[in-house]
This record gives C-alpha cells, sequence and structure tokens, in this order.
C-alpha cells in the first residue's frame, strides 16, 4: 500500500499484498480520523480511461478544493473483487466514489456517470457535493447492494 500527498489530498493506493481489504480499509479510516480527514473509497481498474482522467484532474486547483481533507483511498476491483463482493461496495461502475458505514460497507456512492468527459471543471461539483453530503440530484439514485444473508 501506498501513501502520497497530492496537494491537500491524501491519495492512497491498496497494494495487492494488503492482507485483507477490510482491515487495510479500516486503518486507513483511522489514519484519516487522527488527520482530520475524510475518507473516500475510489473504485478504479487499470484499464479505465475515465480513472485516469480522474487521476490526472486531482493536481486542478478545482478538485484540490474539493478534496481538500479527503483522504482518498483507491482500490483495485481485479485485485479486490472478492473483498468489495463481501463489503458490498460495487465495482461495476468505475471510477466509483464511496463513503463508508462503521463497518466498512456503502453508506453512499457514485460513480463516473454523474458527470460528462472526465475534466475538473466537471469532476470537481459533484465530487465536492458528495463528499460534503450535498449531492442530492444524481443521474443515477444511489443503492445499496442488497446482503446475501449469510455471515461466516
Amino acid at each position: 500500500t501506498k501513501v502520497k500527498h497530492q496537494g491537500a489530498i491524501t491519495v492512497v493506493d491498496v497494494g495487492v499484498r494488503a492482507p485483507s481489504l477490510s482491515e487495510e480499509l479500516a486503518k486507513q479510516r483511522a489514519e484519516a480520523s487522527s488527520a482530520g480527514e475524510t475518507m473516500l473509497v475510489m473504485t478504479t481498474a487499470g484499464r479505465c480511461d475515465p480513472c485516469r482522467g480522474v487521476d490526472s484532474a486531482l493536481a486542478d486547483p478545482l478538485l484540490q478544493a474539493a478534496l481538500a481533507k479527503v483522504r482518498l483511498v483507491r482500490v483495485d476491483i481485479q485485485v479486490f473483487h472478492e473483498d468489495l463482493v463481501q463489503l458490498e461496495i460495487p465495482d461495476e461502475g468505475i471510477p466509483g466514489f464511496f463513503l463508508l458505514s462503521l463497518d466498512l460497507t456503502p453508506r453512499d456512492g457514485v460513480d463516473g456517470g454523474e458527470w460528462d468527459e472526465d475534466v475538473p471543471e466537471n469532476i470537481a461539483p459533484v465530487l465536492d457535493a458528495f463528499v460534503h453530503g450535498k449531492y442530492a440530484e444524481r443521474r443515477r439514485p444511489w443503492h445499496v447492494v442488497p446482503s446475501s444473508g449469510m455471515t461466516l
């Protein structure tokens, strides 16, 4: 797992050697809390042009302002598919962005379909409103993934 700072945003790429995604997310949430940051999980994939659009937009002043004091935890959907399923984090629409509940399941989510071209002017207003709990008018409504009801 690699942690870097991109201006006002802490960017964490969960490594393939992480013991489990839930353990890593719990660790990152604790670190975000102690740093006064909001943790935002981003689902991504290696071959995802919209994901790379978001990545390159992070340095823009619009995204720096929108995501100031955010710990952006990027999770590869191919590497962590089973873990994402277990945590009920959808991985169909990428990039996906999720705010997590205490049990690490998503309490709210949006994906890149909420804006048009992957440029800072489109991305920043959506993520700013989303992270601050003010994103009400959505192209696609948020639905929690139904649990299988099984626990192991």
